[in-house]
């Protein structure tokens, strides 16, 4: 049904965008309001012999893809889709359209119709797929399927968003089913975006109980019967069925945001609070003991929890200097759906400071960071991690580049009988500059160095391992015109039991006829002594001229395994795209 949705809405676009293509000189002769457009189609198909080791992209499959802009009386309209095979019932639709009107191109170009200057007081006006992005403890990123809209007046300023934030997934994976959800999002301002505001939010969302039926071939582990071997989770014979259960919840919040010394210096903060209920089926909260006004906005179940999340920013900018610092506390039971990867129960304080030093040559940076979990105390297991460092590049006139990292780590998990702790500590360098070689030849020579050492203690047993890579890249740009390049390093890893050295090699060759074509191979092999990796890539593209242009890439692979030969395959692949101006 999503699929058949999607193919109709994109059959729209085009069937609405495609004739008014060229009717910008009839209209404007006609002295009626001018429309235009102007977009890109792309469709690629892609085939391969064998699936990918560990991988759900199919072998083969096509994406087709749209963007345009349509000018309509001097509004612009952006228009996008994308339709693919390699969509599954298992996961959240990737297929899409979005319609949205560009309000920055709008405001500077001038509205000019009387009948359209209410306009101007819009910031976004979008349908379709759409990515409201106002809160990162409320609403941050995710998709949502429907219409999304902000104003502003003056000082004051509202924003809203509906449409269905989850579709129903009914595949046979190990996390649980998914239901339809509808989400609403609003959002009440007051302030200059410039100086001083504040916003009060308001999020809720609702799975819906008739889009899935609880399937009980998901299941639920008990912690004591977890089984991991190797990179391999198994379900013991113990385990107990789960059936997902729809679920509701509402999340409000209050932001301010403050700039001072004109905007050198600026404060945001947010609080939010959440009712979240696991079960819409569960017995209700009697009436009586709840204010009717709760109630009516939102009805507590038994299965109904509150929790809260904070988080404060504040940074310096200066011309030379700029200093930011964060930290965010996330409580126990805390979700919005508008972020819906939010890691819950921890806390985090993140610093970062950028020093620009001799005429911009120098910059640099420090920071650190430092995170904490389980302050509700209910996990068997403590995890405590802090991470520091700092980056210097150097930037002088006429040598190398240079940048240096270093970066010490420390982790410890703690519970009631076990204490372990890790260390590491990674530091990396890289330098590089572009150069001519001779007269009709342009150089560029690159090198990059890492190295990392890791220590981890765990009653009193120490296993520790060292690991090096060394990189350098070559590129010579002849005249006639041909680039070459070649590039090499080396991975070495040891252990109080194993030492590994695993080389890399790349060579590549490009030629171009102007913008008429061109063409490329390059080759590359990885291995050590156990395993080794060979791959041959061609790529050819050409400009047929109105019916678009041809990308054409094709790559053979070929590993072994000389400790598991079973593992062996030989694998083709080829991509083929057309990219269409419209």
């Amino acid at each position: 049904m999503e699929t058949k949705r999607i193919v109709i809405s994109c059959s729209f676009l085009l069937i609405c965008f495609l004739p008014l293509k060229g009717t910008e000189d009839t209209c404007k002769r006609e002295g009626r309001w001018r429309v235009s457009f102007k977009g890109t189609s792309t469709l690629t198909g892609y085939w391969s012999n064998r699936q990918g080791i560990g991988q759900d992209i199919p072998a083969q499959y096509l994406i087709w893809s749209f963007r345009g802009q349509l000018n309509l009386a001097g509004i612009p309209i952006n228009g996008s889709a994308l339709y693919s095979t390699m969509q599954h019932p298992g996961y959240q639709p990737m297929n899409h359209y979005t319609l949205q009107v560009d309000m920055r191109t709008l405001l500077r170009q001038g509205i000019k119709k009387p009948a359209l200057r209410f306009l101007r007081h819009f910031e976004v006006l979008e349908v379709g797929r759409t990515r409201p992005d106002y809160s990162k403890l409320m609403i941050s990123g995710v998709m949502l399927q429907g219409a999304h809209a902000g104003v502003r007046f003056g000082r004051f300023s509202a924003a809203a968003a509906y449409g269905t934030s989850q579709q129903p997934v009914t595949g046979g994976f190990l996390w649980s089913p998914q239901y339809r959800q509808r989400m609403f999002f609003g959002r009440l301002g007051y302030g200059r975006p410039e100086k001083s505001s504040v916003y009060l939010s308001v999020l809720r969302y609702r799975d819906l109980p008739e889009s899935h039926t609880g399937d009980a071939q998901f299941f639920i582990q008990q912690p004591d019967t977890f089984i991991h071997i190797a990179d391999t989770f198994f379900l013991p014979a113990d385990t107990i069925p789960l059936i997902q259960h729809p679920g509701e919840g509402m999340v409000v919040g209050i932001e301010g945001v403050t700039h001072l010394f004109q905007q050198k210096l600026q404060f945001r903060g947010e609080l939010s609070g959440c009712a979240n209920t696991t079960n819409t089926g569960s017995e209700p909260i009697a009436s009586d003991v709840l204010p009717n006004w709760i109630t009516s906005v939102y009805q507590p179940r038994l299965t109904t929890s509150l929790s809260y999340a904070a988080r404060l920013e504040s940074s310096l900018n200066l011309p030379n200097t700029k200093v930011k610092a964060s930290a965010m506390r996330i409580a126990p039971g805390y979700r919005s759906a508008g972020v819906p990867f939010m890691r819950q129960d921890y806390e985090g304080l993140e610093v970062q400071a950028t020093r620009m030093l001799l005429s911009k040559r120098v910059m640099v940076q420090p920071w650190a960071r430092i995170y904490r979990d389980n302050l509700s105390g209910l996990k068997a297991m403590t995890t405590t991690t802090d991470i520091w460092g700092i980056t210097t590049f150097i930037r002088p006139d006429k040598w190398p580049w240079v940048s240096m990292t270093w970066s010490p780590h420390r982790q410890q998990v703690s519970g009631e009988n076990m204490i372990q702790r890790s260390n590491a500590e990674i530091f990396t360098i890289s330098s590089g500059k572009n150069y001519i070689l001779a007269k009709h030849y342009n150089a560029y020579t690159g090198i990059t160095w890492s190295g990392q050492n890791m220590k981890t203690t765990v009653s009193d047993v120490i296993t520790a391992y060292k690991g090096a890579q060394l990189m350098v890249q070559q590129t010579v740009m002849l005249k006639i015109p041909l680039s070459l390049q070649l590039s090499g390093g080396y991975y070495s890893l040891r252990t109080d039991t194993l030492h590994r050295l695993s080389g890399m090699v790349t060579a590549a060759a490009y030629y171009h006829h102007g913008r008429k074509w061109r063409a490329g191979l390059s080759i590359r092999y990885t291995g050590n002594q156990d395993e080794r990796r060979t791959g041959v890539a061609v790529n050819f593209s050409a400009d047929l001229g109105k019916a678009g242009r041809l990308i054409f890439v094709a790559e053979p692979l070929r590993y072994r395994d000389a400790l598991r030969p079973e593992r062996e395959f030989n694998q083709y692949m080829v991509r083929c795209s057309l990219v269409t101006r419209l």
